[in-house]
C-alpha cells in the first residue's frame, strides 16, 4: 500500500515521511510532494491510497486536491492537515470525503492509528470491490449461456463488452470453442474441469478467453481473423492437453470448434461448436471437431434394431463372447451411421437391460440386474462398454446362481471358495483343494466361470458387504475386514467397480 504526504513544509514533509515507521502500519512505499500540482501528478501515477495533505499549498489546495484524486481512482483516503485557525477547511474536507483530520502540531500517536484505520478501510474496499467484480463477471456469464444456450443474440452492451475483451475493432469476426469432457468418474469431474481452466494459459497467451462455464468444461472465445492459425493452435493445445489428462485422470476433453463470424452472432457460432461436438459421440473420446469439416454431416438420431433373440440365446446358454460381440455388432453400426445423440443410445441400453431382465426371469431368478444405473455418457464406446460389462455380469450373475455349464472341477471349487471367501483364500488354495495345478485350474475356471479367480472371489465379498452394509450398523472398514479384505483402500475401488459407488455413499442411498 503507498503513502503520498504533501505539504509545503520540508520539516513536515521529512519530519512525517521519516520519522514514522511506516511499514509496521502497511505502508510499502511513502512519496512526498511539496504543492498540489505536484501531488496531483504523484497520484496519476502511482495512485496512492492513503493521502496525507495540508489544507493550504501552492498551487491548488489540499481540499482540490482531495477531490481531484477522488475522481482519478479508487479506493483512496485522505487525511487532511491543519492549523486552528483553518479548521473550517478542515471540515470542508470532511464534506468532500476526507477520511479524518488533524490539527497542528501534530500527535504522531494519532496519525498513526488514523493510518492504520484508513488502511483497514481500504483493504476492506478492495476485497469488497473484488467480490463486487467476481459477482458481476459470473452474473454476466451466466446471462451469456442462457441467451447464447435459447439461440438469442447478446445485447450491445455484451457484444460490445465481448468485442472489448477480445481488442476486436469494429467488424472483425470471433469463434467459439466448446471444449468437453469425455466419459469420465463424476466425482472427478470437477477436478478435471479446474485442470482444464488452469491449462488454458497458452491459448489466453493468444487472446483466447474463458466466455462462460458448463458443467463438462469451459466455453472459449477468440479473435477470428487468423482461423487457420488458431485452429492449429487450438489442436496443439487439445493434443498436449489429453497427454497430461490421460496421466493424471486417465480421461480425456474434445473440443467442438465453430466457425467465424461477428460477435453479434456468437449465438450462431454457440450453435455450431455445439453441433459440432455431437459427433463426438460416433468418433469417440479426445475428438477436434471444426465445424468446416462436419457442416456437411448428417444428424443420425435413429434406434436401431437390437438382435433380441440371438443376445437372449447367447446370455441364457451362459456364451459371454458370443453375447459381446452381437452388442458389439449393434454398436458398431451406431459409429457407422455417426450417431449424434445419447437418446438412441439409451434407449438401446434400456432394451438391452430388458432382454437381460427377460432371460434371468425364464431362469427363474427375481434377482435385479447387477450394477444396473446407467451413466450419462458422451459416445458410443461409453454405452457399449455399459452394455457389455452389464451383459457380462448377467452370465456371471446365472453361473453363480445355477453353476450350470460347468464342470466337476469348477463345481466343487466354486463351492469351497463360497465357504471360504471371507478368510484369507488364494488361487493355490482352490487350485490344491480339487486337486489341479495352479495354470490349469486358474485357466479353466475363467473359461467356465467368464471371469478370473480373484473377480469371482471378490465378487462374493462385495455382495456380502452390500449385505452387512445393509443390514448392521458396522463401521465400513469392520465391514471390510469381515468380507476378507486385508486392505480398505483395495475395497474401496473393487467396491466401486463392482456396485458402482462408494460403500459410504451406497450406505447413504436410500431404502427403495
Amino acid at each position: 500500500m503507498k503513502l503520498l504526504i504533501a505539504d509545503d513544509e520540508i520539516q513536515i514533509r521529512e519530519g512525517l515521511s521519516e520519522g514514522i515507521d511506516w511499514g509496521k502500519l502497511g505502508i510499502d512505499k511513502v512519496l512526498t510532494a511539496e504543492n498540489g500540482l505536484d501531488a496531483l501528478e504523484v497520484c496519476r501515477a502511482e495512485k496512492p491510497e492513503i493521502l496525507i495533505t495540508d489544507v493550504r499549498m501552492p498551487g491548488i489546495d489540499g481540499l482540490e486536491l482531495s477531490r481531484r484524486a477522488a475522481q482519478l481512482y479508487a479506493p483512496v483516503r485522505v487525511i487532511v492537515l491543519s492549523g486552528y485557525s483553518e479548521f473550517r477547511y478542515a471540515q470542508e474536507a470532511l464534506k468532500l470525503g476526507a477520511a479524518d483530520y488533524l490539527l497542528k502540531p501534530i500527535d504522531i500517536g494519532e496519525l498513526e492509528d488514523k493510518v492504520a484505520q484508513c488502511c483497514a478501510d481500504v483493504r476492506r474496499e478492495t476485497d469488497e470491490s473484488k467480490l463486487r467484480s467476481a459477482y458481476t463477471a459470473l452474473q454476466r456469464r451466466k446471462t451469456v449461456r442462457a441467451l447464447l444456450s435459447q439461440g438469442r443474440p447478446l445485447p450491445a452492451e455484451l457484444v460490445q463488452e465481448l468485442r472489448s475483451e477480445l481488442r476486436l475493432a469494429a467488424g472483425e469476426r470471433c469463434f467459439l470453442a466448446s471444449v468437453s469432457a469425455d466419459d469420465t468418474d463424476p466425482e472427478q469431474l470437477p477436478l478435471l474441469c479446474d485442470y482444464v481452466t488452469s491449462a488454458l494459459q497458452p491459448l489466453e497467451q493468444a487472446g483466447v478467453r474463458v466466455l462462460f462455464e458448463q458443467p463438462r468444461g469451459p466455453v472459449l472465445c477468440g479473435p477470428g481473423e487468423l482461423m487457420v492459425s488458431m485452429t492449429d493452435l487450438l489442436r496443439r493445445w487439445h493434443e498436449t492437453l489429453n497427454a497430461d489428462l490421460r496421466g493424471q485422470f486417465g480421461a480425456s476433453v474434445s473440443v467442438g470448434l465453430s466457425g467465424a463470424e461477428i460477435p453479434e452472432r456468437a449465438a450462431e457460432l454457440y450453435g455450431q461448436a455445439e453441433r459440432a461436438l455431437l459427433h463426438r459421440f460416433s468418433r469417440g473420446g479426445a475428438s477436434f471437431l471444426p465445424w468446416q469439416q462436419v457442416r456437411e454431416l448428417p444428424l443420425f438420431t435413429r434406434q436401431l434394431t437390437l438382435p433380441r433373440e440371438n443376445l437372449a440365446e447367447n446370455v441364457a446358454n451362459l456364451r459371454p463372447d458370443l453375447a459381446s460381440a452381437c452388442l458389439g455388432n449393434l454398436f458398431e453400426l451406431y459409429r457407422e451411421h455417426g450417431v449424434t445423440a445419447a437418446e438412441p443410445l439409451t434407449a438401446a441400453c434400456m432394451e438391452i437391460k430388458s432382454v437381460l431382465t427377460g432371460v434371468l426371469r425364464d431362469r427363474g431368478v427375481s434377482d435385479e440386474l447387477p450394477n444396473d444405473e446407467l451413466p450419462e455418457f458422451v459416445t458410443v464406446d461409453g454405452y457399449e462398454a455399459w452394455a457389455k460389462e452389464l451383459c457380462a455380469n448377467v452370465i456371471r450373475h446365472l453361473r453363480l446362481l445355477s453353476g450350470k455349464g460347468c464342470s466337476r472341477e469348477i463345481m466343487r471349487a466354486a463351492d469351497y471358495i463360497q465357504k471360504n471367501f471371507q478368510s484369507d483364500i488364494s488361487l493355490e488354495d482352490a487350485a490344491d483343494y480339487v486337486q489341479k495345478s495352479r495354470n490349469y485350474f486358474s485357466s479353466l475356471f475363467k473359461r467356465e466361470m467368464g471371469m478370473s479367480f480373484v473377480d469371482y472371489v471378490n465378487h462374493l465379498r462385495i455382495r456380502e458387504a452390500c449385505r452387512l452394509l445393509d443390514t448392521t450398523n458396522e463401521l465400513t472398514y469392520e465391514v471390510a475386514t469381515r468380507v476378507g479384505f486385508s486392505s480398505y483402500k483395495y475395497f474401496s475401488a473393487v467396491f466401486k467397480k463392482e456396485v458402482g459407488c462408494s460403500p459410504s455413499h451406497y450406505r447413504k442411498q436410500p431404502e427403495s
